[in-house]
């Protein structure tokens, strides 16, 4: 599995706007086949910050997902609407709820 936080913070005035887009993105993406988990969350210390939890079945799902025409759509959109961010890859290490593999 492949884990990916994704950390996008809006420009001034535009937050609803990259919410409403997020929003209609996930809907899009959970009809992808190895997209295992993509959650989006609010930070309320942080208002115009959005966080996404991306999870693919392995690195060809993770490849899917980024040269599909709609990733490439959602990428425009954002140039207008981010004001900044950041992807971390993260490596399981223990908990509840995902298997805990390692791509390596």
């Amino acid at each position: 599995m492949i884990t990916v936080l994704a950390r996008l913070t809006s420009r001034p005035g535009e937050h609803e706007t990259l919410l409403a887009v997020l929003t209609a993105y996930a809907d899009h993406v959970k009809t992808e086949p190895g997209t295992v988990v993509f959650q989006l969350f609010t930070e309320p210390e942080s208002p115009r910050t959005v966080v996404a939890f991306e999870v693919y079945a392995d690195q060809e799902a993770l490849d899917e997902h980024a040269r599909s025409p709609r990733r490439a759509e959602l990428g425009r959109q954002m140039e207008e609407l981010v004001e900044s961010a950041s992807l971390s890859w993260l490596e399981p290490l223990a908990g509840h709820g995902l298997p805990i593999t390692s791509p390596r």
